[in-house]
């Protein structure tokens, strides 16, 4: 088929969108997760007082999830995404320009309140658009990709901060503004939302949220839906373990290893490069072991990993820890997203992705105030053993909640 023909194919040009999103996520995530607490450190603020930051960041997402998620699946998954990329582009600008803690704080909130509008809803809108929701080995090949993509995103990230922090630390900010704007652009343009129609309420917005939310609820506890329920909680302790882990891993990497902060992003740029091979391997476990056995035998080597890389004086040993980590991750992730997706339905699966996000914003602002108050009383190294340990009890809540 010709490249000309290709490119007028919807579902080529969906997917390229789609991917295109995740790729500029995957960049901004790896700067901020690798960067922003010792960028913080470095203007001077105070180190519990960032992580509590963090933590209320979090907490105030909870808030806005349900109204973004409803918004999404009643006017346009289109407008909240282009929403969402907006408000990505006025925080980081925000963070890059000011230096005073609390507009950093304002700015940083922002961005967290701008991925509401974008968590659950990119999701939606691509397997509405190609009519996957039926198909779960379609579902799982697409995330896959979703997941390749962004990876790939975060070794462009891991290179932008190994490179633009010798010269200056600031502009990393910058950087992740213009590649926002750039991407709300080509949304704003090419994006077209397929097998969606826009909902009429019946009541206005707030009295419409209330009423969405308590559906959601209703059906996300309702008997029949065993396999949503037992994904939420282990997922739940799951993202108190590795997010913890990801407040821990870079101040070990600063001040046990040693290692100067535009090296740690290039680690990390390197670690996403090994790592784009594990939404394939989440794809394949998928297909041959199913979820249990994946994400059991998956979890009980990933916390291993991580009391390895707690206690670990060993350079090389240490990155070949957090290496195995970060492939167990994904893999986890490509599976969890394509489990959930297969579980829920058209008309409301934005607003219940969005009811999973709150179960992993609530379980975000635990692992961090964990991980804050762990450092401070039993110090960085038993902190990220700890985190190892919620780790196996992770694994051993999936071996007993789903099925085979």
């Amino acid at each position: 088929m010709p490249f000309s023909n290709t490119l007028k194919n919807f579902e080529f040009r969906a997917k390229t969108l789609f991917y295109g999103m995740e790729f500029t996520n995957g960049m901004r995530r790896q700067l901020v997760s690798a960067l922003a607490l010792i960028y913080f450190i470095s203007l001077g603020h105070n180190i519990l007082t960032i992580i509590a930051m963090f933590a209320i960041s979090r907490i105030i997402t909870i808030f806005f999830e349900f109204p973004t998620g409803i918004f999404a699946d009643y006017y346009s998954r289109k407008k909240s995404i282009i929403i969402s990329f907006s408000l990505m582009t006025i925080a980081f600008l925000g963070i890059f320009l000011f230096k005073d803690f609390w507009l950093i704080a304002v700015f940083y909130i922002l961005q967290d309140i701008a991925w509401t509008f974008q968590s659950g809803t990119t999701t939606a809108w691509i397997i509405d658009a190609l009519a996957y929701a039926k198909n779960r080995f379609k579902i799982s090949s697409l995330f896959a990709r979703f997941m390749f993509f962004e990876k790939t995103g975060a070794i462009l990230g891991g290179l932008i901060g190994l490179i633009i922090i010798a010269i200056n630390f600031q502009f990393i900010w910058l950087i992740i503004a213009l590649a926002n704007l750039a991407t709300l652009l080509i949304v704003i343009k090419y994006m077209v939302e397929k097998n969606f129609k826009p909902k009429k309420y019946e009541t206005n917005f707030i009295t419409q949220t209330f009423i969405q939310a308590k559906k959601t609820i209703k059906y996300f506890f309702h008997k029949k839906n065993k396999q949503l329920k037992g994904l939420a909680l282990a997922d739940f302790v799951g993202v108190i373990a590795m997010d913890s882990f990801f407040i821990e891993v870079p101040l070990i990497l600063l001040q046990i290893l040693h290692i100067q902060a535009n090296n740690i992003s290039g680690i990390f740029a390197v670690i996403s490069c090994i790592v784009l091979v594990a939404p394939f391997i989440g794809e394949k476990a998928v297909h041959k072991f199913g979820f249990k056995k994946s994400f059991f035998i998956g979890y009980i080597a990933l916390s291993i990993a991580i009391i390895i890389f707690a206690i670990s004086r060993s350079i090389v040993l240490s990155i070949c820890a957090l290496i195995i980590v970060y492939i167990l991750e994904t893999v986890f992730s490509t599976i969890h997203s394509s489990a959930v997706q297969h579980a829920i339905p058209s008309s409301s699966r934005a607003t219940l992705g969005s009811a999973m996000n709150i179960n992993w914003a609530i379980a975000s602002a635990i692992a961090i105030t964990l991980a804050g108050l762990s450092i401070s009383t039993i110090g960085l190294i038993n902190a990220t053993i700890v985190s190892g340990i919620i780790g196996l009890i992770a694994a051993t809540i999936y071996f007993i909640v789903l099925k085979e």
